[in-house]
């Protein structure tokens, strides 16, 4: 997903924002995770804990946003590099 959304916003709006922008949503990956952890805990011998009412609730709406903003930025950015004026040949 970050990989995706700083190629596609970089074709959008350049290399600085879709660096920018994919280290948002970079952090924004990790921190539900974190939230979801420090919710649910880790077990015994540091094994994950799978709570699937807490996955839901504080780690897939933000994955599946940043997926969706990812696909849509990258779409976006296909269709403006396929229609942007190509430089004159010499």
């Amino acid at each position: 997903m970050v990989a995706a959304s700083i190629i596609g916003f970089r074709w959008l709006l350049g290399k600085a924002a879709g660096q920018a922008i994919g280290g948002i949503i970079a952090l924004v990956c990790v921190w539900s995770i974190w939230r979801y952890l420090d919710e649910v805990g880790l077990g015994p011998d540091g094994q994950w804990i799978v709570d699937g009412d807490a996955l839901a609730r504080l780690v897939l709406p933000f994955d599946v946003t940043a997926a969706v903003v990812a696909i849509a930025a990258v779409i976006l950015g296909a269709r403006r590099q396929a229609t942007a004026q190509p430089s004159p040949q010499s």
